[in-house]
């Protein structure tokens, strides 16, 4: 596992045993993890986003409903942007 550093509070994990990347973004009690095939760009629409909170427990939801790979990853912002269920 390799681990590099990003803007703001950001993490880049790359998987190689499922061979997927792992981004982690941060705001608060907010936590995002984007997955996707290691190599693809953050601003593809590719990204598995699951948003963790953790204010009042723990409570998982993922972008647009699904667990599917349909999602843009590029930045903080843009994650927050996504609607959840």
């Amino acid at each position: 596992m390799s681990r590099g550093a990003g803007r703001g509070n950001v993490a880049v994990d790359s998987i190689a045993e499922d061979n997927k990347a792992t981004v982690l973004y941060e705001s608060g009690t907010d936590l995002y993890v984007c997955r996707a095939v290691i190599g693809s760009a953050l601003a593809s629409a590719v990204w598995q986003i699951q948003h963790v909170n953790t204010a009042s427990g723990v409570v998982t939801q993922w972008a647009g409903g699904s667990d599917s790979y349909t999602n843009e990853a590029t930045d903080l912002a843009t994650v927050q942007a996504h609607s959840y269920s």
